[in-house]
């Protein structure tokens, strides 16, 4: 059985500042490149109460909560894991969660008056 052989220690010295430059050029890249929201214009309110919510959904003829799965559902998307309601530029929208059938998560952004393009009946 042979040993392997290490290259001498001189060699390994010598490659290891290569290394570390390496990385380090890496890591200043990644702190380059800027934030997706951190210059949006778009503002997300959101309401954190739902006593608040189930006022606002009242008064401003959205959908209701309780009507998001089924609506999600009829446009044929995942299941919804958690919904907030949010104001942005003036607009009522819900900020979901969902839950794909692979069990990934993702956030989207739907219209409070119809979420997923599915018209609400009686609103």
């Amino acid at each position: 059985m042979m040993n392997a052989v290490k290259p001498p220690l001189t060699k390994r010295i010598r490659r290891a500042p290569v290394r570390v430059m390496m990385l380090v050029s890496a890591l200043m890249m990644g702190a380059a490149i800027p934030d997706a929201n951190a210059n949006s214009p778009q503002r997300f309110d959101c309401v954190r109460d739902w006593a608040a919510a189930s006022e606002i959904v009242a008064r401003e003829k959205l959908a209701a909560v309780s009507s998001l799965s089924d609506a999600a559902r009829a446009a044929g998307r995942d299941q919804i894991v958690k919904s907030t309601l949010c104001e942005v530029d003036g607009q009522f929208v819900y900020r979901v969660v969902l839950r794909d059938q692979r069990g990934r998560l993702k956030t989207e952004t739907v219209d409070a008056r119809a979420p997923f393009g599915v018209p609400q009946k009686g609103r």
